[in-house]
């Protein structure tokens, strides 16, 4: 079959690089829904209706961070089957990954919608704030299926080694989001309600133009009938890594709601700063995000090629660039996270605007651990040993959820600070270990299958 991006193939820093740069600008137009959401909301709204909007955003980082694991592990079946060439085995695997992503994705847009307000009383949202909150929060779980749709339609341009019509389209998506706000909350006057309607009809859009543009350049990928025939082992083989997926990110955000549990008892002004400061962390670790994608990708095609030189020297590349990024990501808050963190709340709101530039200056330090761990987490993933990226997740949940429990008592908001960066050095170096033991054991493995040829 033919692909945009062959990784089995040339010099993998360049390849890499070329994959890399479409998905981080893909990443800085997805960012801008969020951006603009908050910038509007901010602005136009106030600190309350911002903090009603950041009350609900690690509930929909756990919900989506599941879902969005598992559709990426699903296609990354579909990626590795690329590698191997094999046409048939593509779709099936498509066809697989169309039918789990929606079935979850329904189950969880439901129960998002029942249990909206238990779960914001979960999470100890003030009450000024709690209206607002709940309309916000079931109009975006009404629309996870849209997400879906259009996370579906990218993951398999991705998997095929396209990772630039993704970004062409978001090119649409994005002004038509920030327009859509602005009309709504303006003309309109939805308030927050209008916000997450906006995000819903963008993205919908977006997604529509993906399934059409989909089928227009890649129409051997086109389904049919025969290939929804799936068997209990495509099913299994797509459960498999998917699911450890799903529930490594959602382990990840799960820590991230233990925590905002615990910033929602500071205070409308530390909730409305640590959403702005989140916000621009964020932007600045979208060059690690858009590299692990990469690496995913790149694992998994050269996993189905059996490549496990070019496997090995790709990650290399990466983990050099990450650090790289990791370190200019760092300085820049040093120098600019003041003027970051007002492009989010208004000035005469000073108290909001200095916890943010305190928690980015803390939190910049931990930035190359925070790059080696996307880099290490999604490499594993994309050789299918999805178990340990979990285990990752797990480590990274057990440290954010006990420093947010006792550094806050102690050390006050630096101990909030401070939550993120020790849980992303906890689940990195335990993930770089076992990416050096992987490897290790495949050479071992690899050189015994040679010998045990070379004697035949």
């Amino acid at each position: 079959m033919g692909m945009k991006m062959d990784f089995t193939r040339g010099k993998p820093l360049p390849a890499i690089l070329c994959y890399a740069i479409p998905v981080f600008f893909g990443s800085v137009l997805q960012q801008c829904y969020n951006v603009a959401d908050t910038v509007i909301v901010g602005k136009l709204l106030g600190v309350g209706a911002l903090a009603a909007v950041g009350a609900t955003g690690t509930i929909f980082l756990f919900i989506l961070g599941f879902i969005g694991g598992m559709t990426g592990g699903f296609f990354l079946i579909t990626a590795q089957k690329a590698g191997m060439k094999d046409m048939k085995e593509v779709k099936r695997s498509i066809a697989s990954g169309v039918i789990l992503s929606f079935s979850v994705g329904i189950c969880f847009s439901v129960f998002g919608v029942l249990f909206a307000e238990r779960l914001l009383l979960l999470m100890r949202t003030p009450v000024d704030v709690m209206a607002d909150a709940k309309g916000y929060m079931i109009l975006i779980f009404a629309g996870i299926p849209i997400s879906i749709y259009y996370h579906v339609c990218a993951s398999i341009f991705r998997a095929v080694g396209d990772s630039k019509t993704p970004v062409l389209l978001l090119l649409i998506s994005c002004p038509l989001n920030i327009l859509l706000d602005i009309v709504l909350i303006q003309v309109v006057g939805m308030g927050v309600l209008g916000v997450a309607l906006a995000t819903l009809v963008a993205q919908l859009v977006s997604a529509m133009c993906c399934h059409f543009l989909l089928y227009r350049k890649h129409g051997e990928l086109m389904l049919k009938k025969e290939d929804f025939a799936i068997t209990k082992e495509d099913v299994w083989s797509h459960v498999r890594l998917g699911i450890p997926m799903a529930f490594q990110t959602s382990i990840m955000a799960s820590g991230m709601m233990i925590m905002q549990s615990v910033i929602n008892t500071f205070g409308v002004d530390v909730i409305a700063s640590y959403t702005a400061a989140s916000k621009v962390e964020g932007l600045l670790s979208m060059p690690f995000g858009a590299l692990a994608i990469t690496m995913a990708n790149y694992c998994g095609q050269n996993l189905g090629a059996g490549s496990f030189d070019r496997i090995k020297k790709g990650v290399k590349s990466a983990a050099i660039l990450a650090l790289g990024f990791g370190l200019f990501a760092c300085v820049l808050n040093l120098i600019a996270a003041e003027g970051m963190v007002r492009i989010f709340i208004n000035s005469e709101q000073g108290e909001a605007v200095s916890y943010g530039i305190y928690y980015l200056k803390v939190s910049s330090f931990f930035y190359p651990a925070l790059a080696l761990l996307e880099i290490f987490r999604n490499s594993l993933e994309g050789l299918s040993d999805a178990l340990f990226p979990m285990l990752g997740g797990v480590f990274e949940l057990l440290a954010r959820w006990g420093i947010s429990l006792t550094l806050p008592g102690l050390l006050g908001y630096t101990g909030i600070c401070l939550a993120s960066p020790l849980a992303w050095l906890s689940a990195m170096v335990p993930l770089a270990i076992r990416y050096v033991y992987y490897m290790n054991n495949m050479k071992q493995k690899q050189l015994g299958d040679r010998g045990r040829g070379h004697g035949v």
